[in-house]
C-alpha cells in the first residue's frame, strides 16, 4: 500500500507565515475607527500602499463603492442567495481549487484564511496570498468588465483586535464581497495567536471587535461574517459561554452589533482530527431559530444526500464543506438543478447515495488534470503546501490501491506544476482511471443488486479522503 504522507514536505502556510503569532498590538492605522482620520500621516499611507496594490494588479476590477442597502438578507440576496459554499481552508481554498469547485456547483467561495495583522504589516503576504489569487478580468464590449468567475468571494481574517482588523478589510474593499471574522479554528497555532475557536473564551471581547467591525466597514458597504463553532461544555465554565445556550445568546448579541451572517460548525474546538465524531445540527438548527439573519451549516457533509439533509433539519440558509470538497469537488454538482438560488425551494426528487460520482461526472484523475491546467493559468502562492496536497486528497482512493504506488510515487517527487501534469496524463495514457473501484462500483448502476449496491457504497466511503478518519466495516 502505497504511502502518500506528504507531512515532512508539506507544513501549513500558517506556521511559516506566523508561527510567532502572538497576541496582537493595535496597530496605528484607525486607532479609533469611528472618527475621521482622512488627513491622518497612518491613514494617507495606507491609502497610498493601497493604491499601489491596485497599480500592481490594473486588470483586477474593482467593485464600485455605492449606497446599499445592507440589511442582513439584502446582502444575502446580492451574493445571490447561495445554497452551495466552499470553506476557508489554509493554503488549499486558493484561487485555482476555488474557481474548480465553483465549476461543479459551489455558489459562494472563501479565501484562504488570513492572519490580519500580518496582511497590514506586510506587503509581500498580501501580494502572495490576497493580491496574487484575485482573478484578472478584462473589459468587454462597451468597456464594462467581464463577468467575474471568482465572485462573489468572501475574506477571513483572523485576529484578535478589531483596529487591525479594520485596517485589513479596507484593504481588500472593492475586491471581495463580505469580511468573514474567524472563529473557529482549533489547532495550536489559534491558541497561541489567541484566535479562531479561542477567542469564543472571551465572548463580550469578540462582540466588541465585531460591533467596531461593522461601524467602521458599513461606509464602504463590506458586511462582516462570523464563523464560529459551538461553545465547550463542563460546570467548570461560566454558564454565558457554556455549550449550545452560550452559543446562542452569543449568536444574538453577534446580530445586534450588526453580524450579516453566520457560519455555524456543529461541534466544539476538541473535536477535530482523528477522533472527530458528527456534527450537532439540532445545535445548529437552534441557533438558526434564535436569530434572524442569514445562517450557514457546516460540518458532517460528505454526500449529496447529506447537503439535502442538512438544509432540511437545519433549516439553515446555506451549507458549507471543507473535507467533503478537498476529496470530491463535484460534490453539490448534482443539486444544481434541485435547488433554485432565487427561490430557495427544495428538491422534491432526492438522488440516492450520491457520493458517487455520476457516469456523466469526471473522474478523480480528470479532476486532478483540470485543477493542474487551473494551476498552470493561476498559479497557487505554494506549489508544495497547496497543489500537490491537493492532487493527494483528490486522488486519495487510488493512490491507496497497489495500482496506485507509481503514480503516487510520481507525485512525491514532482518539483513542478508540470512534473505534477506529465504524471497525470501518463496515468490516464495508462489507464488508471479504469482500475479505480467507484468507477466500476457505482451505486447507482442499474446491474447492481440492492446489496452489491451497499457493498460498493461501504467501499466508496473507506476510500474517500473525507473517511481517512473515519472507520466504516465493509459488509
Amino acid at each position: 500500500m502505497p504511502s502518500t504522507d506528504t507531512s515532512t514536505q508539506v507544513q501549513s502556510h500558517m506556521t511559516s507565515n506566523v508561527e510567532a503569532a502572538e497576541i496582537e498590538q493595535p496597530v496605528s492605522v484607525l486607532s479609533n475607527p469611528c472618527v475621521d482620520t482622512t488627513t491622518s500621516t497612518a491613514h494617507k499611507k495606507q491609502v497610498t500602499e493601497a493604491e499601489d496594490e491596485q497599480q500592481r494588479f490594473p486588470d483586477v476590477v474593482v467593485s464600485p463603492q455605492r449606497t446599499e442597502d445592507q440589511s442582513p438578507y439584502a446582502v444575502w440576496r446580492r451574493l445571490g442567495s447561495p445554497r452551495f459554499i466552499a470553506s476557508p481552508m489554509v493554503d488549499q481554498s486558493e484561487l485555482a481549487f476555488r474557481i474548480l469547485t465553483r465549476r461543479y456547483g459551489v455558489q459562494l467561495a472563501y479565501t484562504p484564511m488570513l492572519h490580519a495583522r500580518v496582511f497590514v504589516n506586510d506587503a509581500t503576504y498580501r501580494r502572495k496570498f490576497f493580491f496574487s489569487q484575485l482573478i484578472q478580468v478584462a473589459n468587454g464590449e462597451q468597456g464594462r468588465p467581464k463577468k467575474n468567475i471568482d465572485r462573489p468571494l468572501i475574506v477571513q481574517f483572523a485576529g484578535n483586535d478589531a483596529d487591525t482588523l479594520i485596517a485589513a478589510a479596507r484593504q481588500v474593499s472593492g475586491y471581495v464581497d463580505a469580511v468573514d471574522l474567524n472563529l473557529g479554528c482549533p489547532e495550536r497555532i489559534a491558541k497561541k495567536g489567541h484566535y479562531g475557536s479561542f477567542l469564543l473564551d472571551e465572548p463580550e471581547r469578540v462582540v466588541s471587535i465585531v460591533g467596531k467591525m461593522c461601524k467602521a466597514l458599513q461606509p464602504l458597504n463590506l458586511p462582516v461574517f462570523c464563523k464560529i463553532r459551538i461553545m465547550l461544555t463542563g460546570h467548570h465554565i461560566p454558564e454565558h459561554r457554556r455549550g449550545l445556550p452560550g452559543t446562542i445568546s452569543f449568536c444574538r448579541q453577534l446580530q445586534a452589533v450588526g453580524c450579516a451572517a453566520l457560519c455555524v460548525h456543529g461541534r466544539h474546538r476538541a473535536n477535530k482530527g482523528p477522533k472527530t465524531i458528527g456534527a450537532d445540527w439540532a445545535a445548529i438548527a437552534a441557533i438558526k431559530k434564535a436569530v434572524s439573519i442569514p445562517v450557514i451549516a457546516n460540518g458532517g457533509v460528505e454526500t449529496s444526500d447529506d447537503v439535502v439533509r442538512c438544509l432540511r433539519e437545519t433549516g439553515c440558509d446555506a451549507v458549507m464543506s471543507a473535507e467533503a470538497l478537498l476529496g470530491n469537488p463535484t460534490l453539490f454538482s448534482s443539486l444544481q438543478d434541485l435547488y433554485r438560488p432565487e427561490t430557495n425551494t427544495e428538491p422534491s426528487v432526492v438522488p440516492p447515495h450520491s457520493l458517487a460520482r455520476s457516469l456523466d461526472n469526471p473522474t478523480p484523475l480528470q479532476l486532478s488534470l483540470q485543477y493542474i491546467k487551473l494551476c498552470e493559468q493561476y498559479p497557487p502562492p505554494d506549489f508544495f503546501k497547496s497543489v500537490k496536497l491537493h492532487l493527494f486528497r483528490l486522488l486519495h482512493a487510488i493512490l491507496h490501491q497497489e495500482v496506485g504506488t507509481k503514480l503516487s510515487n510520481a507525485i512525491q517527487a514532482a518539483r513542478t506544476v508540470a512534473d505534477c501534469r506529465q504524471s497525470i496524463e501518463k496515468a490516464v495514457a495508462d489507464g488508471l482511471d479504469t482500475t479505480a473501484p467507484f468507477v466500476n462500483l457505482i451505486p447507482q448502476s442499474e446491474t447492481l443488486t440492492q446489496a452489491q449496491r451497499e457493498v460498493a457504497w461501504r467501499r466508496l466511503q473507506i476510500t474517500s479522503w473525507y473517511r481517512r478518519h473515519r472507520r466504516v466495516r465493509i459488509v
